[in-house]
Parts: C-alpha cells; structure tokens; sequence
C-alpha cells in the first residue's frame, strides 16, 4: 500500500471529464474492453455526448453509439456504462456499495484523495465556489476517515486484479 499523502488539493474535474475512456466489460468474451469518443467535427459539443465506439480486443467486437441523451444510474449494481449499458470493468462491493471508476484516470484520482488526510477546497476565479467537482459530489461512505484503510485496500486490489489483466 503506498504512503498516506498529507494533503489534498481540489481540482476543477467533474466526472463528465472522467468519460474519455471507460473500461467495460465485453459482452461476448468477458474481457476487459474500451469505449471512447469518436471525433466530431462540430466545433462546439458537450464531451460527454459525443459519438462513442465500443472496442474488444479481445474478441473483436466494434459497436457504435450516436444517441443524444445519457442514462445515468449512479447506484446501480453492478455500475454500467451511460451508453451501452455494459458492467464497468473497475468495480468492487464495498461493504453496502459499489466502488468504481470509468478508467485507471479515475481510479487513481479517487485513491489520491482518499489518501489525503487534509483535503482543501479551493476558489476558482471565473465561477466562484464549485460543487459539481467529482469529489464534491463522493458519497459520504467514501470521504470518511474510518473508511480511509479499507477502501485504499479496495483500490490495490482493483488496480492489481482488474488493471493488469484483459
């Protein structure tokens, strides 16, 4: 387990900036798949509604999204993705809850602020105080202290089982 960092600095990421890249898992082999953005040519569109493409491989298999709405289910077990509908490939049960991340991006972000003993927010010039920050928006199970050990064990073992393999 790595060192504990004393301190933790916000950052203007919302879990929009996080969907870049999710890791799924693949419907037909059960490996470790990606979906990403497909690159559009407006010169104006929010990221996460842009055209995705679904990639094993694994197996092969190439789906395309080009919908216009996203089905989020933050509680959902398992956690799936807004635009397929498949199982995140980064998910764990956690004593009554489902820990996940889209991506290693975000897995890495959750465990360095879960790490943090002093965790500081800080004014962002052009908007003022910010709450739609991906850790303004954590569940409490996830901020609190007496849950620092357990769930950074969590996380070894999701980057040990699931990002090294598929």
């Amino acid at each position: 387990m790595s060192q504990i960092q004393p301190q933790h600095e916000e950052k203007s990421v919302t879990i929009y900036d996080m969907m870049d890249e999710i890791l799924v898992v693949c419907p037909r082999c059960q490996a470790k798949a990606c979906i990403t953005p497909v690159s559009c040519n407006s010169t104006f569109e929010l990221t996460c509604l842009l055209p995705r493409r679904f990639v094993c491989r694994g197996c092969g298999l190439l789906k395309e999204w080009t919908g216009n709405g996203l089905g989020f289910d933050w509680y959902a077990d398992p956690m799936c993705d807004s635009y397929f509908g498949l199982p995140l490939w980064l998910q764990t049960k956690y004593r009554n809850h489902v820990l996940w991340a889209y991506n290693e991006r975000h897995l890495l972000l959750l465990e360095q602020y879960i790490q943090a003993k002093l965790r500081e927010s800080k004014r962002i010039p052009q908007y003022g105080w910010h709450n739609q920050s991906l850790f303004s928006r954590l569940p409490k199970w996830m901020v609190v202290a007496k849950h620092r050990s357990s769930l950074l064990s969590a996380i070894a073992k999701l980057k040990r089982e699931k990002l090294h393999t598929g």
